[in-house]
């Protein structure tokens, strides 16, 4: 793969899958490119590439690479808000 090839693998497979809100820079972009870049050393030429995103890290053929944007913020739950939550949409 060249580079034109890892960039169009990026735009096509990685940078979709990329959780909202984060948009992505072109500092980011770089970022990734070089990681798979990275990746590909001394793996065969025509090697199949099947990238996965899971909390904006990236693993391609479930091999992890790198975090390519912050990682989503946890939501804390509560047992009692969801109830009286529950309660006051139930009145309208």
């Amino acid at each position: 793969m060249n580079r034109k090839e890892i960039i169009a693998f990026c735009n096509q497979h990685i940078f979709p899958k990329v959780l909202e809100p984060w948009n992505m820079t072109t500092a980011d972009m770089k970022d990734t490119v070089k990681a798979v870049s990275r990746y590909r050393i001394g793996k065969p030429a025509n090697m199949p590439m099947r990238a996965e995103v899971v909390n904006n890290f990236l693993y391609i053929n479930d091999e992890p690479v790198t975090r390519i944007a912050p990682a989503p913020p946890k939501v804390p739950y509560s047992e009692t808000a969801n109830y009286y939550e529950s309660l006051c949409i139930r009145d309208y």
